[in-house]
């Protein structure tokens, strides 16, 4: 029988908990089912992989949301911070038993996922995003670039030297490119009105499908660049290299939350990508509600009151979040 530790002196601040507190936690059992998320998010990317090389035809969305809910107060944000610390932690966790005298035997979960990082799994952790501290004219793609420039140039003096110096250079000159030529991408202004309607949704399509594969092959250069990676005890090269994008009260942006959920939905649905929300659904829910019956008051002038009680509003949302937060 496992003890569970509660402490009230910090109810409503953020609490990081370690990989040895996590048997003891409330939130054990959120931090079991992340991982068995996680595993079959990798198992995903590793059969994609495959289809790949044997040049079969297959489909590149990779269903990689883990969604932390709750409301406020409710520990979410804190669920977050400590799975994003094992994260961060756990190529060096992998390598060691964790059993060992004065610790408790971790749960199936952590440990399955622990092997798979000691065969050849590890992570890359942005710092965390505060979805309500965008500002109004910014989008979320570009914060999470102006991350990946970030952890990128954490990185680069703490290279060690050897041999592939110049190729790691090269490659970092290489990504930073990519993300200064993508941010320039994503804010370009639409084509003049005058063009026609079909000709404007052509361009619409192909922008959405090109900005898609601009991440997509940037993400791969980046996953690249931390297989050169030490840390201390061995070398990452050859590794399985995954992005992790941390998002914390993604509902609490009202204005904002239904483009960010499209912008990951339709950009960031990618391989070796693996996207880390806190949110509460039911106002999630009714932010979703509220543009359908936005779109459609736009679209055939009924009022929103009118529309949000009928069932096509309801099934509209429930089948949208489903999609993007399986």
């Amino acid at each position: 029988m496992k003890t569970v530790k509660l402490s009230l002196e910090t109810a409503y601040e953020i609490k990081c908990e370690q990989l040895n507190d996590f048997n003891s936690s409330v939130f054990r059992d959120v931090y079991n089912n992340a991982s068995v998320i996680i595993q079959e998010i990798i198992e995903k990317n590793r059969i994609l992989e495959q289809k790949k090389m044997d040049q079969m035809q297959y489909d590149e969305q990779i269903y990689n949301m883990i969604a932390f809910l709750g409301g406020r107060g409710s520990g979410k944000s804190s669920v977050l911070a400590s799975y994003c610390n094992f994260l961060k932690e756990f190529y060096k966790n992998s390598l060691f038993e964790h059993d060992l005298e004065g610790r408790e035997k971790l749960d199936e979960e952590q440990e399955v996922l622990l092997k798979a990082g000691k065969e050849r799994v590890s992570f890359v952790v942005l710092k965390t995003i505060d979805a309500t501290m965008l500002e109004n004219d910014e989008k979320i793609l570009g914060v999470i670039l102006s991350r990946m420039l970030d952890e990128l140039e954490k990185r680069v003096d703490k290279r060690e030297s050897g041999g592939d110096k110049e190729e790691r250079a090269a490659l970092i000159r290489e990504i930073q490119s990519d993300i200064g030529n993508s941010y320039q991408y994503m804010h370009h202004k639409r084509e003049k009105e005058e063009e026609e309607a079909p000709v404007m949704m052509v361009k619409a399509l192909s922008n959405s499908w090109n900005l898609r594969e601009k991440f997509k092959k940037m993400v791969e250069k980046f996953n690249r660049f931390f297989t050169y990676e030490y840390i201390g005890y061995e070398r990452r090269g050859g590794r399985e290299n995954y992005l992790v994008i941390p998002i914390d009260d993604i509902d609490m942006n009202v204005e904002k939350c239904w483009e960010m959920l499209e912008m990951l939905r339709k950009y960031l649905m990618v391989p070796k990508v693996i996207l880390l929300l806190t949110f509460n659904f039911e106002q999630l829910d009714l932010v979703c509600r509220n543009h359908y019956c936005q779109q459609m008051f736009n679209k055939y002038g009924i009022t929103p009151t009118e529309l949000s009680q009928q069932k096509t509003i309801i099934d509209l949302t429930r089948e949208y979040t489903e999609k993007v937060i399986p």
